[in-house]
């Protein structure tokens, strides 16, 4: 199930990074630099206010889920029906802010070039409602995740990306204005609730939907709950501070070059958010069978996965990250976007890591150590982050995210490995300093190479890559822990095994 579930979730990550390219082309090279640009800062502050106000209930339902769906179902469904309540209300909250705040934002806040602040305005205003129609939606993508039927998350979210955007694409090729473009983006996020809400009605009574509070059920997880709300809260500011530094400090432009770039690297995130995702709730119902060998055995075996699988997916984003940027937008972008992009997939890279060590002690019942390291990180990394980005521009805000996994394996990993995992700290450490030497050998020795030859072709970068693929996962398979190893040599057995009987099936069938 585990291995389905991340399958599920890797590959609705890939179609969505294929179907992003071409909409912003369009986007881009219609309704301009602004437009664009107001596009993802509304993304942005959609992403800051659905992951703030998740207040750890979204943890919690997966959490809940995938302990008592079987065994306790009224208990199940008075949680969803108080979290409903939630994020209902705070959709209509929300809502009336965003329409009332919209003209002190572009009047105080963002630079324009090519719009008018009486259009920036009303854009803010309708992509912003439709964009917060994510707070209720998360509850029953919750749900989804707490039951490990990840794959209906994906088929409704490419679905309505993929719609959407094709939208997107057909509105513009029939030369439409913004305005129709801005109803659409409505549109569609709306037809994405309704979708998650019909299917989620066939796997809970439609009673367990309407909203209603649950004095029980507000006793029985505000502990765990108001943990998780500091976390989410906080480090949903870290995680956008960046952008929205950027909004403030540089053309609104320029941000969504910067949003666009970063939202391809956070693509390369996919395949730790889909094993975070599908694993979270095999974390928590180990923890809860208080079964400790296996769920350390999980972590490791998790963690090499981050740890060797990704390298070879931020290395290809780098690789073609300057002839993607030159094609949408053009060559000045894509130089002034790739030393950015650089630190941006570094720190992408160590922020998953983390994030399979924050996963880990949450499941375990120590929240708490991921809500302290992002107070103290808005206390100490954020004034950093503000005299970098104010100093270097966007370079600056590269170098913040580096800054940031330095300041969390600092602080969060020792406590992590010793009050959760119980394992020396150095366990951890070295393994990203392997790494780093084995990604070095590898793929620095290939582009050093291309440097050398200067040589950067389609074909020459291919070749480069491919080859020290190869190389990397090699030297990544001597690197695996026992766990590791043993899994990927059984998943071999199970294959060869199957292969070997339909082979064999096939055969005796053409046997005359």
């Amino acid at each position: 199930m585990l291995f389905k579930n991340i399958i599920y979730n890797l590959f609705g990550q890939a179609f969505l990074i294929i179907l992003g390219f071409t909409a912003v082309k369009f986007i881009h090279g219609d309704l301009g630099d602004d437009t664009l640009g107001i596009i993802f800062f509304t993304t942005t502050l959609n992403v800051i206010l659905s992951t703030a106000l998740n207040l750890g209930i979204c943890t919690t339902i997966v959490r809940e889920v995938s302990k008592h769906y079987h065994a306790e179902s009224d208990y199940v469904h008075n949680l969803i029906r108080t979290a409903s309540l939630f994020y209902w209300g705070f959709f209509i909250l929300i809502s009336f802010a965003i329409f009332f705040t919209a003209p002190i934002l572009v009047d105080k806040w963002i630079i324009l070039k090519t719009i008018d602040k009486q259009t920036a305005v009303f854009v803010l205003r309708i992509l912003g409602i439709a964009a917060i129609i994510a707070l209720p939606q998360s509850v029953y993508q919750s749900l989804f995740n707490g039951i490990q039927r990840m794959e209906f998350n994906n088929i409704i979210n490419v679905g309505a990306t993929g719609f959407r955007q094709l939208g997107v694409i057909f509105i513009l090729c029939l030369d439409g204005n913004l305005f129709q473009v801005i109803y659409w983006y409505a549109a569609s996020s709306v037809i994405q609730l309704m979708a998650y809400i019909i299917t989620v009605a066939h796997f809970f009574p439609f009673k367990a939907l309407i909203p209603k509070y649950s004095s029980i059920v507000i006793k029985r997880n505000i502990s765990f709950a108001s943990i998780m709300t500091i976390s989410t809260v906080f480090g949903a500011i870290s995680n956008q501070l960046d952008s929205v530094i950027i909004s403030k400090y540089l053309p609104i432009g320029i941000l969504g070059y910067y949003i666009f770039a970063k939202g391809i690297i956070s693509r390369g995130n996919g395949l730790t958010t889909s094993v975070l995702t599908a694993s979270f709730p095999s974390f928590s119902s180990l923890s809860y069978e208080k079964d400790r060998t296996g769920l350390i055995a999980q972590f490791r075996k998790i963690y090499d996965l981050i740890s060797f699988a990704t390298v070879p997916i931020y290395v290809l984003i780098l690789f073609a990250l300057s002839p993607v940027l030159s094609y949408i937008f053009n060559v000045e972008v894509a130089k002034m976007l790739y030393l950015p992009a650089t630190l941006l997939c570094l720190g992408t890279y160590l922020y998953g890591l983390i994030n399979v060590q924050f996963s880990f002690a949450i499941a375990a019942g120590k929240p708490g150590i991921s809500a302290k390291a992002k107070i103290y990180e808005l206390l100490f990394v954020v004034p950093i982050t503000i005299l970098l980005i104010n100093y270097f521009g966007i370079l600056g805000a590269g170098l913040a995210h580096v800054v940031r996994m330095i300041f969390y394996y600092t602080y969060a990993t020792p406590l992590i490995c010793s009050k959760c995992l119980e394992i020396p700290v150095s366990e951890i450490y070295l393994r990203v300093f392997r790494t780093f030497i084995l990604s070095g050998l590898t793929y620095g020795g290939a582009w050093l190479t291309l440097r050398f030859i200067n040589n950067f072709s389609i074909l020459c970068l291919s070749t480069a890559y491919l080859i020290s693929t190869i190389l990397f996962l090699i030297g990544s398979y001597k690197m695996l822990s026992y766990e590791s190893r043993k899994t990927m040599l059984n998943y071999i057995q199970v294959y060869k095994f199957k292969f070997t009987s339909v082979f064999l099936k096939e055969s005796k069938s053409w046997n005359p």
